[in-house]
């Protein structure tokens, strides 16, 4: 959390949490580190929260207009009417450099932990993401340049 400064964000805390602990007994999830299935809970987390927040009566209201998921994802992105989720907030230098995974490492744990998710839990909470997307991750380019995180910082404190 403090990685990618949500220190102040007690539901994305708390989501993460209920995330992890059932994807961490999961048959499906075995062959990953448990570092890793935290690693994309937190990423899971951040974006169901953001997405939250724009969801009225099952839909997104002015999908264009959600900030945080506006290029938020490298590599190829299909046509939907959901939302891509942001991998970006993992996939940067500065996080990649303090946790030691970058995003294609743990690509393939995101893309089954989402799948576990649809799967067994209800309500959905990824269903109005577009998870296919996840196989098509590329890690960032090398630069000195870190993704800004002020799109899920700038909202109300919970």
């Amino acid at each position: 959390m403090r990685i990618l400064d949500l220190e102040n964000k007690p539901k994305v805390y708390k989501m993460a949490l209920q995330i992890l602990s059932l994807s961490i007994v999961n048959h499906k999830l075995i062959s990953y580190r448990p570092s890793q299935i935290a690693a994309c809970s937190l990423i899971i987390a951040v974006n169901i929260y953001a997405a939250q927040k724009h969801i009225k009566k099952e839909k997104i209201n002015e999908k264009s207009k959600i900030t945080f998921f506006e290029n938020g994802h490298i590599g190829a992105k299909p046509e939907t009417d959901k939302l891509i989720m942001n991998t970006n907030i993992w996939n940067n230098i500065k996080v990649a450099g303090e946790t030691g995974y970058t995003m294609e490492m743990i690509k393939d744990c995101l893309y089954s932990t989402c799948d576990f998710i649809q799967e067994y839990l209800e309500p959905n909470k990824l269903k109005y993401f577009e998870i296919e997307s996840i196989k098509y991750i590329e890690n960032c380019p090398c630069s000195e340049d870190n993704i800004v995180f002020d799109a899920i910082n700038s909202q109300e404190s919970d």
